[in-house]
């Protein structure tokens, strides 16, 4: 297949847009897409090498092919794995080596897609931003797309003999894999993004693009030239135009694919690719491609860790220095393992080596998880390790729902045949106060019901949510559900409260609660500032109030806004590295714009007071993180069980004293 220096050019981009996108440079907040082009030119480059050998030769040889992969791509990525590593056994703490040892089992086994997919759908699970494997799962899609593609290209030249139909069945394969896409997208996001079924067609859209050639006939430059500028022009939109709140993949993902497939069809003759895509940097930054890819994610995650507060400025010098690092491993590693005639000569050699690289870095990943683990429950560790895992007991039973179920099971606590119901309704931070009240309707004999679900809160807004990447529909079927329930419950008191960033943050002298109307709306929109809060908790105390109930609206915990395990877990392991104490500003920890839009919605109700103890959680200005032996939180926002069950008493004085007249003792 001949060398066209406009693709080269075109990883150039992809590169710097996806680099670009992780040093937090805001004008391009969709550099993202620098992955769905990197997928459409495997796509390409891949199937047109098969077709030219099978053209050439008759044949495709599997062996070969595979050889060429290894040589490309094993070298460098294990490097990388290896680095990466023993970088992070050097620097964090067992109880972050735990999860990570899992991911670089994963990235070793080329799986990682898997594994973060997992993640995406586990709300307990570790933020995946902090994970330095995380860039991994394109590359694992890219692996088991060359593990598939090769035979089933081999499958179609063997059964269908005419180019026409090898064309037909691949459309047909897009077709299909986009229709997934596009439905994943809708109703399972993360199964769309890291699923490798759901990504085949940005493959196949190259595939089509090197079996369908544009070639020049008279007359025909200028529609050449509209192909190729607006193919560059939707992937440069999509990167600056995209951002975290883009529905993605799904119909958007379409941009940068079509884009990419225009400038592959047409790029070879195009005067814009010429002197766009060839220029002398872009082709550098094509060289080293693949390997500051590999490389500039871990730098960034590590710096994060060594330099907190990085500015942009700084994660753009930690870009820089990866490249630097990139260049290295390309010409001291990448290019004399790829191009080593004793390796080329020897292609079942070379897969064989391959193999044994795999088992080697699979084995040593799993030695490291081990050593973490035992490390993770030593005695300077064991009380973090526990604390991350210091759940309610409301998940393990099944009565704190997830984010696909719309309604809560039933969940009594306390004594159940109390005369004295009291609701707990609300989202995971709700979850988080059930120790404490658990505690209170012990003692008291009430009967506590519990509706809290993962991510959704009881306050009358739609959402968006990041994790499933779409609006969250089964949020406001379960809330609709709850309140019915609620109803039918008539208890003495309901317990209210959420967590506090669901809508963007308002500056206090910008939020004027009493600019805003508290009558209901019409159909709900995506909730996206306080003053939607504002409106949506006074249709939720309007249809509680309606119920005649009364109801205590409890204020959110403050915030560390860092996971507090992971922190403390650093300074005992690295107390050279790791100085400061893990304290956060209480100023920082509480959403001012939120305390005034509930302070406005209670002054509006009838039967409705607010219950703050967070001065019970953070006594000073800088707030602690660990209260004697006792872990607080058990992230960066989650009351741990155990501490939480040390706030009853402050609790039960606050919940009596403003509803005394509805909770009798028993």
């Amino acid at each position: 297949m001949t060398f066209r220096t406009d693709i080269h050019g075109l990883r150039g981009l992809a590169i710097l847009l996806v680099v670009a996108y992780h040093v937090h440079l805001s004008r391009f907040s969709g550099g993202f897409v620098g992955v769905d082009v990197f997928f459409v030119l495997s796509g390409y480059l891949i199937t047109g090498l098969l077709f030219k050998e099978f053209s050439t030769t008759g044949d495709i040889s599997l062996v070969e092919f595979y050889a060429r992969r290894a040589r490309r791509l094993l070298p460098a990525s294990a490097v990388v794995l290896i680095a990466t590593t023993l970088t992070a056994i050097l620097i964090l703490s067992p109880l972050e080596q735990l999860n990570l040892a899992w991911s670089g089992l994963t990235t070793a086994l080329y799986v990682s897609n898997l594994f973060f997919l997992r993640e995406a759908t586990d709300y307990l699970a570790a933020p995946p931003e902090n994970n330095p494997f995380l860039h991994t799962w394109s590359l694992s899609v890219e692996e088991q797309f060359y593990f598939v593609w090769p035979t089933l290209i081999l499958l179609l030249v063997r059964v269908l003999k005419d180019r026409r139909a090898w064309i037909t069945a691949i459309a047909v394969v897009a077709v299909a894999s986009c229709v997934l896409n596009v439905w994943l997208t809708d109703f399972a996001q993360p199964w769309a993004f890291f699923g490798s079924p759901a990504r085949v067609w940005e493959f196949a859209g190259g595939a089509l693009a090197a079996l369908v050639p544009i070639t020049i006939r008279r007359g025909r430059q200028a529609i050449v030239e509209v192909c190729t500028a607006a193919g560059l022009a939707m992937i440069i939109v999509a990167a600056i135009d995209f951002d975290r709140n883009t529905t993605f993949p799904g119909m958007a993902a379409l941009v940068p694919v079509v884009g990419t497939v225009l400038v592959l069809a047409c790029g070879s003759e195009s005067r814009i690719a010429s002197g766009l895509l060839r220029a002398r940097p872009l082709q550098w930054f094509g060289d080293v491609s693949y390997v500051w890819y590999l490389w500039h994610w871990p730098v960034l995650v590590f710096a994060d860790v060594l330099v907190p507060d990085l500015t942009v400025a700084g994660r753009i010098g930690f870009g820089l220095l990866s490249l630097a690092i990139a260049g290295a491993t390309r010409s001291l590693l990448e290019d004399r393992v790829r191009f080593a005639p004793w390796f080329v000569a020897r292609p079942a050699m070379t897969i064989g080596l391959t193999a044994a690289l795999t088992l080697g870095t699979a084995s040593g990943t799993a030695l490291w998880r081990a050593g973490a683990g035992e490390a993770s429950v030593g005695a300077s560790q064991a009380r973090f390790t526990q604390a991350r895992d210091d759940n309610p007991v409301l998940y393990a039973d099944g009565c704190h729902l997830d984010y696909e179920h719309v309604t809560s099971p039933e969940c009594v606590f306390g004594d159940p045949r109390s005369a004295t119901t009291v609701v707990l309704f609300g989202d995971s931070h709700a979850a988080h106060w059930f120790p404490a009240l658990e505690r209170i309707a012990s003692e008291e004999r009430w009967r506590l019901v519990s509706l809290t679900k993962s991510g959704c809160p009881s306050i009358d807004v739609a959402i968006r949510d990041l994790r499933i990447g779409r609006r969250y529909v089964e949020c406001e079927t379960w809330r609709h559900n709850s309140l019915a329930r609620i109803q039918l419950l008539e208890p003495s008191l309901v317990v209210l409260t959420n967590a506090h960033d669901y809508v963007e943050p308002s500056a206090a002298d910008a939020f004027d609660p009493t600019a805003y109307p508290l009558e209901a709306g019409a159909d709900l929109a995506i909730a996206r500032t306080s003053a939607d809060w504002l409106a949506g908790l006074a249709r939720t105390l309007r249809a509680l109030g309606g119920f005649g109930l009364q109801t205590i609206v409890l204020r959110d915990s403050p915030w560390p806004g860092f996971d507090v395990p992971t922190c403390l877990a650093r300074q005992a392991w690295r107390p050279w590295l790791y100085a400061d104490g893990c304290r956060f500003a209480r100023s920082l920890g509480i959403r001012q714009d939120i305390v005034q839009a509930e302070d406005r919605a209670v002054s509006a109700s009838r039967d409705v007071s607010i219950v703050d103890v967070s001065s019970a959680i953070c006594k000073q200005e800088a707030c602690d993180t660990i209260r004697g032996d006792v872990v607080m939180y058990r992230d960066h926002h989650h009351l741990t069980a155990r501490f939480s069950r040390t706030l009853a008493p402050v609790l039960a004085v606050q919940l009596k004293r403003r509803a005394e007249l509805v909770m009798p003792r028993q």
